[in-house]
């Protein structure tokens, strides 16, 4: 798992330090202080290096480009350049300055960094001055470095992002995958995608991990099964009836929560990122919810983390923590001090006191 973040010069963040992460980490803070930019740079650090400059595979899981998503933006209705898809993540847009995103955690340490590049013909490759205007320079490019460090052995590479488009990855590849999933809203999501996830995990036996996760909100469900009797393949439950019925008549808050636990368990050793992880529950379920995340998340020995504007959704996470017996759970608040965005975070103690005096901690 990962125990901290430091970012430098990325989109609104100068200099950040993310600590003290747990398992299941919520945050939160007010409109545009950076929350949906947090999870872009655990994105960005976490992703396979390889899948940064990739434009083969458009997949969730295997494309960083998509970090616009993020945004609402879908690069492959607009034909642009690489500076401009890039250029927005550096923080002021200043290309001078570069991006650095650090993550520790179980004896590694995984440092991403961005920083821009002119060919100069006779002086080789130079780095981006101040005093250089890049609007005409088509010969600028990016430079991604990846290094990874685990005990004594340490891994390096480096990739070059043409402005104009294309990328000279180098040879040959050293890094693992982490397994990363992210999730926007349920309404971004297909019916056929939550089908694909969950025959990965039956064609392996691990179908009722699902099942026991669904039973804090539908005691009812007995089982979960692909069938095409009505169509395409669509998932199943037995609740006791007659028939099987699709999960998609059993309410949006167990599609969601479906949606949720194969995110989750799919990424088993890996990372789930939820941005606005309240959206489409509601506020009665969000304690249920919260368990099924932190018992999916131990069972996968997955880290979550999800941003949210709901003191519910918040208060129902710290219940259900309470509930679970192990609370490996934290809330984070980004706040704006001084033109600087800080994380303040709450453990169990500063929480429950947060909780029981009613005190604004979104």
């Amino acid at each position: 798992m990962i125990d901290s973040l430091k970012i430098k010069n990325f989109r609104a963040f100068k200099d950040f330090s993310f600590e003290r992460l747990e398992r299941v980490n919520l945050i939160t803070g007010s409109n545009n202080v950076g929350k949906s930019a947090l999870l872009e740079a655990l994105y960005l650090n976490l992703v396979p290096a390889k899948a940064i400059t990739s434009n083969l595979d458009s997949n969730r899981d295997e494309s960083s480009t998509q970090h616009n998503l993020f945004r609402g933006f879908n690069e492959s209705r607009y034909n642009l350049d690489n500076m401009t898809k890039w250029g927005w993540l550096f923080h002021a847009k200043d290309l001078t300055k570069a991006v650095e995103l650090v993550s520790s955690g179980n004896g590694s340490k995984t440092q991403l960094t961005m920083d821009w590049w002119v060919g100069s013909e006779g002086l080789g490759d130079i780095p981006l001055m101040p005093d250089i205007s890049y609007d005409d320079l088509q010969s600028l490019f990016l430079q991604v470095r990846v290094e990874k460090i685990e005990g004594a052995h340490r891994a390096e590479q480096t990739w070059k992002i043409n402005r104009g488009g294309g990328h000279i990855p180098p040879q040959p590849y050293v890094f693992d995958s982490t397994p990363l999933r992210l999730l926007f809203n349920v309404y971004s999501r297909s019916p056929e995608e939550d089908t694909k996830w969950f025959s990965k995990l039956a064609d392996v036996g691990r179908q009722d991990e699902i099942v026991s996760v669904l039973r804090l909100i539908e005691p009812r469900l007995k089982s979960l099964a692909v069938s095409t009797s009505d169509g395409p393949a669509m998932i199943y439950g037995d609740i006791g009836l007659s028939r099987r019925v699709p999960m998609s008549q059993m309410g949006e808050g167990m599609v969601r929560l479906l949606s949720l636990v194969l995110e989750i368990t799919n990424a088993s050793g890996g990372v789930v990122l939820v941005d606005e992880i309240e959206n489409g529950l509601h506020h009665s379920v969000l304690t249920k919810v919260w368990r099924a995340i932190g018992s999916a998340a131990r069972q996968s020995d997955t880290q979550v983390f999800a941003t949210t504007h709901s003191w519910e959704c918040i208060r129902a996470a710290h219940e259900a923590f309470l509930q679970n017996g192990t609370y490996d759970f934290r809330l984070h608040r980004l706040e704006r001090i001084n033109g600087d965005i800080k994380a303040v975070t709450y453990d169990q103690k500063t929480l429950d006191t947060s909780v029981e005096m009613n005190l604004e901690v979104r």
